[in-house]
């Protein structure tokens, strides 16, 4: 399947995301009362590459957070799952997911293989 704009633009989680990495592209130097940077467009533009790339159509939105860097976090909770994939500006992402029916848990780079082997719990992140 092609992943476009159009396919992005129809599935469930599109338009929470949409909003949520809007607001964090209008963040200001030090956001979080501290020395934070603005959100880097690059980390905006990896956030949304990797969801159109894993996300199902009618997959549950993530919470999307802003990250001191410049970076964005997307974090899911939910299904037995904990998944938190990092995106930093200038850095490779970073991949974190906890399954809580079997104990396991998987820290890596999802451009590595190891993503493969986690890929199907993904399917858990569907909104039913």
């Amino acid at each position: 399947m092609t992943i476009t704009l159009d396919t992005i633009c129809r599935t469930t989680w599109f338009d929470a995301v949409r909003t949520s990495l809007e607001d964090l592209s209008s963040l200001e130097p030090g956001w979080d009362s501290y020395h934070a940077l603005p959100t880097a467009p690059e980390s905006i533009e990896s956030a949304l590459g990797f969801l159109a790339s894993v996300l199902s159509p009618d997959s549950t939105p993530p919470a999307v957070v802003p990250l001191a860097d410049g970076g964005v976090q997307l974090e899911w909770h939910r299904a037995g799952l904990e998944v938190e994939v990092a995106f930093a500006p200038d850095e490779e992402a970073e991949m974190y997911v906890a399954d809580h029916e079997t104990g396991h848990a998987w820290d890596f780079n999802p451009s590595s293989p190891a993503f493969e082997e986690i890929r199907p719990l993904l399917t858990r992140l569907r909104a039913h």
